[in-house]
């Protein structure tokens, strides 16, 4: 009787060791990928297992480093945004998405932003020419085309002043 105990718990032991196994290689592999959310989880649900491995401390203070980064990096590229500093903020997008290719989120802001500043260009572009060409309803509607979509546009509040004094 003690020795189906023994044998039993001796095949339990050895399925938490597989699984921890299992875990662990998953863990390793998301660190990889930088998929900081599952190398959390895959921690967490090691370490209920079992507490004290080292590796997994290792791997959990990497993965949190791993999410500050990208959230930092996330954050600063919606504040250029948010300033309408679109080239810029592609940039960061553009790295960011690269580090992390799975983020969703980041690929579809920098679509947008991608968007906004060839918009930008163009309407500048257009702004420009007519201004060059002394067409000043057209000059003076194309600057406002850019305020609309860059309110903070230096250039084009500078055009505006001095085409509203002609």
């Amino acid at each position: 009787r003690w020795d189906e105990r023994l044998k039993k718990a001796r095949i339990d032991f050895e399925g938490v060791l597989k699984r921890i196994e299992t875990l662990l290689q998953s863990v390793r592999d998301d660190i990889e990928k930088k998929q900081f959310s599952a190398v959390l989880q895959g921690c967490a649900s090691i370490l209920q297992l079992k507490p004290d491995l080292p590796e997994v401390a290792a791997l959990k203070e990497q993965a949190e480093a791993l999410k500050n980064d990208h959230d930092s990096r996330l954050a600063g590229a919606m504040d250029l945004k948010q300033q309408c500093a679109f080239a810029e903020a592609a940039d960061v997008l553009r790295r960011l998405s690269a580090d992390y290719a799975w983020d969703a989120t980041a690929r579809t802001e920098l679509t947008e932003c991608e968007e906004a500043a060839t918009q930008l260009e163009i309407l500048i572009a257009n702004a420009e020419a007519a201004t060059a060409e002394r067409k000043l309803p057209a000059a003076l509607a194309a600057w406002e085309s850019v305020l609309a979509l860059n309110p903070n546009h230096a250039g084009a509040k500078a055009h505006l002043a001095t085409l509203m004094r002609k």
